[in-house]
Formats: structure tokens, sequence, C-alpha cells
């Protein structure tokens, strides 16, 4: 669990945070849209579940399409020459990428989808403390409000605990690859959420790449092609 707690969240939230010191969110949305790719690469060398189909590298690739739209949404993205924000964005999609492997290698060896989740958060909680002291006083923080400790204490429970829960219960029924694409929908989740919650408008260009989104999810699926290649053998 010390390796995931490590990789999954202490390094990759690291490495996502420098990067945005560096570029703009947007770009830093997409260059995290890479995970999937990166896991797909690895993983036909790391696991024994993947196989050689051309499907996950092309829904890889039309996903970061999708993804790419919604960002950007029509607009020119800035910032595009700082290689440093772009170095940091690569290692934490590497990051992720390594964790999903090694968690779905644990899961052949019997390990619980809850058990791997407690461990994980408590182990980056541990592994936070000295990278925590090495950038900054630990005891200067302020004080937060009522309404900060409660949105606080809602992510650590629903975004942490019950999420990562589920993500390992997932990872037990499918693969790294399949799981990570979920990546791809953090950023059409967020979208449809501010539509309906904060009663904000949804563009001609993020639904496209909602579609798009979806396109390379049904792909990377695979069942599509059975079910053509039946249609058409009969």
């Amino acid at each position: 669990m010390s390796v995931l707690g490590l990789l999954n969240i202490a390094l990759a939230a690291s490495f996502n945070a420098a990067a945005q010191n560096h570029l703009s969110s947007s770009i830093a949305s997409v260059m995290n849209g890479l995970t999937p790719l990166m896991t797909i690469g690895l993983s036909f060398f790391l696991l024994r579940d993947e196989t050689g189909s051309i499907a996950k590298p092309l829904a890889g690739l039309i996903g970061l399409t999708g993804l790419a739209i919604i960002t950007f949404n029509g607009q020119v993205p800035e910032h595009w020459s700082s290689m440093t924000g772009y170095v940091f964005c690569l290692a934490g999609t590497l990051c992720y990428a390594l964790s999903s492997i090694y968690a779905k290698k644990q899961t052949f060896l019997g390990y619980d989808h809850k058990i791997m989740a407690i461990g994980q958060l408590i182990m980056a909680s541990i592994w936070l403390i000295p990278m925590a002291a090495v950038n900054g006083d630990l005891f200067s923080f302020a004080k937060p409000t009522v309404i900060e400790a409660a949105a606080i204490i809602a992510m650590a429970v629903l975004s942490s605990a019950i999420a990562y829960s589920i993500y390992f219960y997932i990872l037990t029924l499918t693969t790294a690859t399949n799981l990570v694409f979920v990546t791809l929908l953090v950023p059409v989740t967020a979208i449809f959420l501010g539509v309906i919650v904060l009663n904000e408008t949804m563009s001609g260009l993020q639904i496209t790449g909602a579609i798009v989104i979806s396109l390379s999810l049904i792909i990377a699926d695979g069942r599509i092609f059975g079910f053509i290649r039946r249609n058409l053998s009969t």
C-alpha cells in the first residue's frame, strides 16, 4: 500500500500541482488525459491480462481529441512553450499509469479492494508529511472556517475514501487500461454538474467533445467490434 500511496496520490498530485505553476489548467487537463495512453503502453510489458489489440490505443487517441475539444472550447491555448510544465504533467501520468498497473497486480494476489483503498490513503498521508515540510512550514496554514472544514471532510470521504474503494473494486473486475479511461470523463462530469448545479451553459463544442469521448470509451470496451463481426457474418 506504501507504493500506491506514493505513486497514485503523493507524487502524482505533487507533479500535477507543480505543472500548473508553468501551464494553464486547460493544458494540464489535456496532458493528464495522456494517462490512458501511458497505461496502455506500459501494460503491454508489465501485465499479463492486456492484449496487443489496436482498439485501446485508438480509443486513447480519440478520447484525447475529445478532451482537447472540451478543454479548449474553441479558444487558442496559452503557454505552450513551457517545457517544465510538460515534464511535470508527464511525470504525473506516469505515476498514475504505474500505480494502476501495480494495483492490478495486487488484485491478482487477492488483496481486498477496501484494504487497498484504506492503505493507500494512510500511506499517502504519511508520504505527504515530509513533502510538506520540505516545501514550507507545516504549521503556517490558516484556521479553516466551518464551511471550509466541511468541504475538506466531504472531499476526504466522498472524493477519496469512497471513490478509491469503488476504484479498486472496479479494478478487480476489469483491466488497468479500461479503468484509467475514467480520466477522460472527469471534465465531462464537471461540465454536466456545472449545468445541473450551477446553471452554467454547455457549448456546442463541449457537447461534441463529450460525444467523441463517449465514442472512445465504446471503442476501448471492445465489445462493439464483436457485435459488428457477428452482424457481418450473418
